[in-house]
């Protein structure tokens, strides 16, 4: 019988992370994958009861958090991809007596998670049981012409970037707003406090500073970026250095 691992390397993962010590999370539809520096499988897990996951956050890699946004739940789990406790239930949270949809959703670098309501068009601060800290409502008075359907979201550099089809929006980690930059949206990741994206062109960073990386001319979705480099499904076990283009 083929083991997950050889029946999973026929198919690309939905999403690559590569955290701090070098290991490497594959995301499948429920299932997450753990290899180590070396390509060892370390950690398999599978999390049918909560459905497919939508995002994976190792900002924290002793606790990483699953965002299930089909059924509107998130679980953290800890670096043996087991579970830590029950998943956190948002479709039971009312906000102002309406029920929410979230549609985005990360960790936040101090405790927490940010998340993005749809209906209402709020971004969100939660404590790790999923209660509201505070929120920010009216984003339009920001910038009127966007449309606020946010498709992605992450906090790098106590910085919180969010990008719905053509823009990339900036707020500060207490929720401040910063500026917009008119951008269509393509796969997207954020090092450092800079934004990575990849377009038709190749790896682009398009903040603070629009920066194309000329090593990184074919793309291989998903990619990550994580110890100053480049990962793709192409590249995945080794990366490829990009850090001299990091912070000009």
């Amino acid at each position: 019988m083929l083991s997950v691992h050889c029946l999973l390397a026929q198919i690309k993962p939905l999403q690559l992370a590569v955290d701090p010590f070098g290991n490497r999370y594959e995301v499948y539809q429920e299932k997450v994958l753990k290899f180590d520096a070396a390509d060892a499988l370390l950690f398999h897990n599978g999390f049918p009861q909560c459905g497919s996951i939508h995002h994976l956050d190792i900002t924290n890699p002793l606790k990483p958090c699953l965002f299930f946004f089909d059924t509107q739940k998130i679980l953290c789990i800890d670096n043996t991809l087991s579970g830590q406790n029950l998943p956190i239930d948002l479709s039971k949270t009312l906000s102002n007596g309406i029920l929410p949809y979230y549609t985005a959703g990360c960790v936040s670098a101090n405790g927490g998670f940010w998340c993005f309501d749809n209906v209402q068009k709020k971004i969100i601060r939660m404590d790790i049981f999923g209660q509201t800290l505070f929120e920010l409502a009216n984003l339009h008075t920001y910038l009127a012409k966007a449309s606020w359907n946010i498709l992605w979201m992450q906090e790098s550099n106590n910085q919180l970037f969010l990008r719905d089809e053509n823009y990339l929006h900036c707020f500060d980690f207490t929720g401040s707003y910063q500026q917009s930059i008119e951008q269509i949206f393509y796969p997207t990741f954020a090092y450092q406090g800079n934004i990575f994206e990849i377009n038709p062109n190749g790896l682009h960073i398009i903040f603070p500073l629009f920066i194309p990386i000329p090593n990184i001319r074919k793309s291989y979705p998903p990619f990550t970026i994580a110890n100053g480099k480049y990962f793709d499904a192409q590249t995945a076990k080794e990366g490829v250095n990009i850090q001299e283009f990091v912070n000009k």
